[in-house]
């Protein structure tokens, strides 16, 4: 799996399959932006994969999935105005077939519901992987996760991990874990 972005390329030249990478940063840095946009680079290449989005809505992250296809900011979308209604339903006709991709799984998977632990990304990846060929999963992020034990969090997050990296290992998929770092 290569990225577009020529210099994560030069750091890390190829995500390697049944490998792990794990992206860091505090709050707001843009760690669910940059892999949003790798998936598209890698969708745009014949790339299957599945974000399981632990943080995000659903419409939240069809949302960014929408500004990001039309290369237009939230912030300029919600004030925009059309010049004329010929415009006005060409942008929305483009925001509803682009809906539609990722709704349908024809660009990547995503599965945004609550409550997802590390035992069903492992049992649902697999399903997915024999269903769809997926070659790699995001999961945004380590730190809400659903665990068994919230009083020894760090213990529950450490299994986490051991199942997400086995899971890497044994199928062959590359998995991209963002964690966010403590504000303090």
């Amino acid at each position: 799996l290569n990225t577009h972005l020529a210099e994560l390329n030069e750091i890390i030249p190829d995500f390697a399959a049944g490998e792990v990478t794990v992206l860091a940063a505090g709050p707001g840095q843009g760690k669910s932006a940059m892999m949003l946009n790798l998936m598209e680079h890698m969708a745009d290449n014949g790339k299957m994969g599945v974000l399981y989005s632990l943080e995000m809505s659903p419409m939240s992250l069809v949302e960014r999935l929408i500004y990001r296809a039309v290369r237009i900011s939230r912030r300029y979308f919600k004030k925009f105005t059309f010049n004329d209604d010929a415009h006005k339903a060409e942008m929305w006709a483009e925001c509803d077939a682009i809906f539609n991709q990722y709704a349908t799984g024809e660009r990547f998977e995503v599965d945004c519901r609550g409550g997802i632990s590390a035992n069903y990304i492992v049992s649902k990846t697999k399903a997915l992987i024999k269903q769809k060929g997926i070659k790699y999963i995001v999961i945004d992020y380590l730190q809400i996760m659903d665990v068994q034990d919230s009083f020894n969090l760090a213990a529950e997050i450490d299994k986490a991990c051991i199942k997400i990296a086995r899971l890497a290992k044994e199928t062959g998929i590359h998995i991209f874990l963002l964690s966010q770092l403590n504000r303090t």
